[in-house]
């Protein structure tokens, strides 16, 4: 539901995007909104958000932060974006279908062959609308002097590593100019779907949650001069980072000293300090690991490799 008592909007998994308007205070009123003449099913609505129209004051940072912060107080002349499972982002103003959709952009050093990203979760902001989805997707929306909405900043996150938090896909695009090439499992697991985000009134900084469980800020006031191509996202935690992306195959306890091991789906074996409630160190691999034992004096581990090695 939207922060407005003028108007509400429910999306559901079915297909369906519809529109309910609080009447007499009491009441309310439902609304199927018109897809246009769009054809075909209807798409899996998965979130929505209201957009203020364009304003004359759009040249000014402070007068468009203000504009935004007064978001949803006249719902009636607002723009509702709504966010499919199939990577599209769809327009509509007062129940009415604006026909204007836009298929969501990977990230230039990614394959473009594969199918857009599934778009996750939308929110105004200053420049226009953020829109962030499945392989780590965060791209910017903004509008032109026609009123149209396009893609111009795309980012990726990427999950903490050991080294400092760059994965290795973004660093073969940094260092080269073709896209990362190998094995796709090994690619996808360095990307996390960005499930939620969050911003306070200055929109200095952008906090997201992640589908590995983890919390990154992103430096949201120097949008435009970031690369495109680099990490941007800082994670919660310094230093060596712990939580697994996926789920874990092996765990195994030391003996003599309070650490434990684990090895997960995401390619990574894991030590931990269970006294101190740590991480202390983190290895990946080229290979998934399924299983592994740890060595009663925790100095080895032994890690069983889905191609029959250890």
């Amino acid at each position: 539901l939207s922060s407005s008592s003028a108007a509400s909007d429910v999306y559901k998994r079915q297909g369906s995007l519809r529109l309910w308007q609080l009447e007499d205070e009491i009441h309310l009123k439902e609304t199927v909104v018109s897809v246009g003449k769009r054809s075909g099913v209807q798409p899996d609505y998965n979130h929505h958000c209201w957009l203020k129209p364009a304003s004359k004051t759009e040249g000014s940072s402070s007068n468009v932060r203000k504009s935004v912060a007064m978001e949803g107080e006249k719902k009636g002349s607002s723009t509702l974006c709504a966010l499919t499972e199939d990577g599209n982002v769809h327009f509509f103003a007062g129940g009415t279908d604006l026909n204007q959709s836009l298929t969501l952009i990977r990230a230039v050093w990614d394959d473009q062959s594969r199918p857009p990203p599934r778009a996750i979760h939308a929110m105004a902001c200053a420049r226009g609308l953020l829109v962030s989805g499945a392989d780590g997707l965060l791209a910017l929306l903004e509008r032109d002097s026609a009123g149209m909405f396009s893609q111009t900043r795309t980012f990726t996150c990427s999950p903490p590593q050991s080294s400092g938090g760059r994965g290795a896909a973004t660093t073969i695009a940094t260092g080269s100019d073709s896209r990362p090439s190998g094995d796709v499992k090994l690619w996808r697991r360095e990307t996390t779907d960005i499930t939620s985000m969050c911003t306070g009134s200055s929109q200095e900084t952008l906090i997201v949650m992640t589908s590995c469980g983890q919390m990154a800020s992103f430096p949201l006031s120097a949008i435009e001069l970031l690369d495109p191509e680099g990490s941007h996202f800082s994670f919660n935690g310094g230093g060596v980072v712990g939580v697994h992306c996926g789920s874990i195959n092996g765990l195994d306890c030391c003996v003599a000293k309070p650490i434990f091991a684990t090895c997960g789906a995401d390619c990574t074996v894991r030590v931990w300090d269970y006294a101190n409630r740590m991480c202390l160190l983190v290895k990946e691999l080229a290979d998934t690991p399924l299983c592994l034992s740890l060595h009663p004096s925790g100095d080895m581990v032994a890690v069983g490799l889905s191609l029959i090695h250890i």
